[in-house]
């Protein structure tokens, strides 16, 4: 099982739980530690829903399972990807960052890019700017790189 945010018709926002697509010899599943947000475009997509959707940008996860032919990729491994499309069946899902697990292709143009082993997730997933306001406007934020 996976959980979810689903935009829907009339710009409704839901947490669903849904059967995660099956892990194939070729793909791996990832679970999320991060999933990025572009404020404008998923506003446009909330917009603009017609169907149920999974929205979302991109993800940092760690790789929990590889498909049986999956050489470059192994379990604990830290990734940063982008769409992934086959996530639920039956959900549009063309980013599908903003899911608790994702199946992704471990080849091609969006195959995972692997993270260097202990990065800072956080790190990885704000831009430096926006970090830099964090850091200036949560008390103690300094524990939260550690």
């Amino acid at each position: 099982k996976i959980t979810a945010v689903v935009f829907d018709k009339n710009s409704t926002i839901t947490v669903q739980d849904f059967d995660l697509c099956p892990c194939g010899p070729e793909d791996v599943v990832v679970k999320s530690i991060y999933s990025m947000v572009s404020s404008g475009t998923e506003l446009r997509t909330l917009a603009e829903t017609t169907s149920p959707q999974i929205p979302g940008y991109s993800v940092i996860g760690e790789i929990v399972e590889v498909g049986e032919k999956v050489k470059a990729y192994q379990p604990g491994d830290l990734i940063s990807t982008r769409n992934c499309p086959r996530l639920v069946p039956g959900i549009n899902s063309p980013c599908g960052g903003h899911a608790s697990f994702h199946v992704i292709p471990a080849t091609g143009e969006d195959r995972p890019v692997l993270l260097p082993p202990g990065a800072k997730y956080f790190a990885l997933a704000v831009p430096p700017t926006r970090v830099l306001r964090l850091l200036e406007a949560i008390a103690g934020a300094d524990e939260a790189f550690a």
